[in-house]
């Protein structure tokens, strides 16, 4: 229901005066009005608009308290149901203290517009098409009125039936479906926040907040931990920031070497007080060279290089396409598994100096977006050097380069929308219909599922056991049995 008008100034109103107290303290009406303005332009109809000023004042530092005014009727047992289901269960969220810091970082402006889009996400996924809509041109007036006035102006107006019907039926139907969800952030939104500079545009939040939450659903699909061959044996020095400073080892056995820090204390007590003539006894030991030290173990930690090579075939810019009864694009499935499989890895195999290289094979920058994209989602790995991103012309020529530096220490994966693709050593997933096929050496196989999402977790379970259980001999196909998962 899209609202105008002096109804619209009233419902925008009646929205500020339900959330915090806090928002008439000096500055607060003006953000309120910047993160419900955001949501708005993001999502024009909400359920509860006021969840964005619940969420920048909560972000701010202010205590989810019981607030001073109360809306009379069904709309007051609504708003408690929300503060009881959705508020208080958002700040005791796992992924909330992330959320905060994240929003900490950014300037007021942009903190305001950050949560907007968080809010917009929450609300699109918990009760989408439910409540009223707004133009943020109303938005846009509203804050230019003086923020006690309008307030007041707005706990009048929720004595209005035809404000505050809309407004607890949105409030309920919330409260309803956070009972009904085991977590109400998801990963979309803190990826949307802390990358909020670089996604300006509507089509890339809205790629970033597809391929957060398909990750995040296959990710919890892969088990947590896992026993299995990941690679044959081989060993490398492991990378330390200021290695020479600070040596591996620690005190290992005492010396009469070293440098004064190392000193043993007992030695101090041979020092005679100030003014005591010199040379004392701790002078005749330290010439003598007969001080002691600690001296520490100089051993090297040592990690096993590995490296998983993830070809993504230009092709797939055939599968930009949603597939009917689907939600999400095919090609934001294959990527998101990617991400989901990555990470697994990473968490798998920390022991290990384990690195990942995406590579898009192809004349042409069609994959760009999706690339820049995934770079994102997958950024803390591209920040540590632990993800390296490149281009190359051809997928064949990528892996053939990466199976000869290699060999038995490296995996590969071909992801491309080209029937029958083939790569040498490399477990082949086909996605150029809506099912796709997976070839780990053995033959084509079609995912089983009925939906997109049973079908890509079923990929996911594959990867799993040919990148991590089945041993390689040389490179050709993997074809060795899986081992149990712990």
């Amino acid at each position: 229901m899209k609202l105008d008008g002096a109804a619209a100034e009233d419902t925008a109103a009646a929205c500020l005066a339900l959330a915090r107290d806090a928002v008439l303290l000096p500055g607060g009406f003006e953000q309120a009005c910047q993160a419900m303005e955001a949501a708005l332009a993001e999502r024009p109809v909400l359920a509860a608009p006021s969840l964005a000023v619940d969420l920048l004042l909560l972000a701010n530092g202010h205590r989810l308290q019981a607030a001073r005014w109360q809306p009379p009727g069904p709309l007051g047992d609504a708003r408690r149901q929300y503060e009881d289901h959705v508020l208080a269960r958002l700040v005791a969220d796992r992924r909330w203290p992330r959320l905060e810091e994240a929003l900490s970082a950014l300037e007021p402006a942009r903190r305001a517009q950050a949560v907007g889009l968080a809010a917009a996400l929450i609300l699109g996924r918990l009760a989408p098409g439910q409540g009223v809509g707004l133009s943020p041109a109303v938005l846009r007036r509203v804050a230019q009125k003086s923020p006690t006035e309008f307030v007041e102006r707005g706990r009048l107006a929720c004595g209005l039936d035809a404000v505050a019907e809309p407004l607890t039926r949105g409030f309920v139907a919330l409260a309803r479906a956070a009972r009904g969800s085991t977590e109400l952030l998801s990963d979309a939104e803190v990826f949307v926040v802390e990358n909020v500079r670089a996604l300006q545009s509507l089509a890339a939040r809205v790629a970033l907040a597809q391929l957060a939450e398909v990750s995040q659903a296959l990710g919890e699909r892969i088990p947590q931990r896992l026993k299995g061959q990941l690679f044959e044996e081989g060993s490398a020095p492991t990378a330390i920031e200021e290695a020479s400073a600070y040596p591996v080892g620690g005190f290992s056995s005492l010396t009469t070497r070293g440098s004064l820090e190392n000193l043993v204390s007992s030695e101090l007590v041979y020092l005679d007080g100030k003014g005591a003539p010199r040379p004392d006894l701790f002078d005749v030991r330290f010439v003598e060279g007969e001080l002691l030290y600690f001296d520490r173990d100089e051993a090297v930690a040592v990690r096993r290089r590995r490296r998983v090579l993830v070809v993504l075939d230009t092709s797939l810019r055939q599968a930009r396409l949603v597939d009917p009864g689907e939600s999400v694009q095919r090609l934001v499935w294959a990527f998101g598994a990617v991400a989901a499989l990555l990470r697994a890895l990473a968490r798998w195999y920390d022991s290990h100096a384990l690195t990942f290289e995406l590579v898009l094979a192809g004349a042409d920058d069609a994959l760009d977006d999706e690339l820049q994209v995934t770079s994102l989602v997958l950024r803390e790995f591209v920040a540590s050097g632990q993800l390296v991103v490149s281009r190359t012309s051809a997928a064949a020529q990528a892996i053939a380069t990466f199976e000869a530096e290699w060999a038995t220490r490296g995996r590969v994966l071909l992801v491309t929308a080209t029937v029958g693709a083939e790569g040498a050593g490399a477990v082949v997933v086909d996605v150029s219909g809506p099912t796709p096929v997976f070839d780990g050496g053995r033959g084509p196989t079609a995912a089983r599922g009925g939906t997109a999402f049973e079908r890509w977790s079923w990929v996911a379970e594959q990867w799993v056991a040919e990148l991590v259980h089945r041993p390689r001999r040389g490179p050709g196909p993997l074809a060795h049995p899986v081992t149990d998962a712990v």
